[in-house]
């Protein structure tokens, strides 16, 4: 997979998005109608290989891929969130990560909602990036969480 296929028009539509920016502020920022976002985005997803799921938030972790932010410092984690982040990052639905790790979907919605706050960030795409860029510096602690 490449990035070098993207336009530069392309390549900032798809940074926009992967911040959780809505299409229609999108368009305003770059000073384009809303359904040339809409394609520029289809194509990036097309070249990318994102074809179902929550698009933007692979599209996310794809752009921290390639380009990675700067390290912060390790924080401790519990398991069970450090694997309720990493399954939402890579673009599980609440739901299908609830299924997974045996719990219920108010479970894992409580536990994103303390991983927002722990990033700072209001949405899903946001802490999909977010996540993608820093997973790294997570330490998971060996005690229970329950």
């Amino acid at each position: 997979m490449t990035f070098d296929k993207l336009t530069a028009r392309q390549r900032r539509c798809a940074e926009l998005a992967a911040r959780g920016i809505p299409n229609s502020q999108i368009a305003e920022l770059m000073g384009v109608k809303l359904r040339t976002v809409k394609a520029h985005l289809a194509r990036v997803f097309a070249l990318l290989g994102i074809h179902d799921g929550h698009k933007r938030t692979k599209l996310a972790a794809l752009l921290n891929e390639h380009d990675p932010a700067p390290p912060i410092p390790s924080l401790h984690i519990f398991p069970k969130t450090y694997s309720i982040a990493a399954l939402v990052a890579q673009g599980f639905k609440n739901n299908e990560v609830a299924r997974v790790l045996g719990t219920t979907e108010a479970v894992v919605k409580n536990y994103l909602r303390a991983l927002y706050d722990v990033s700072g960030m209001s949405n899903r795409t946001e802490f999909c990036a977010w996540w993608s860029a820093h997973h790294q510096r997570f330490r998971r602690t060996l005690t229970p969480e329950d």
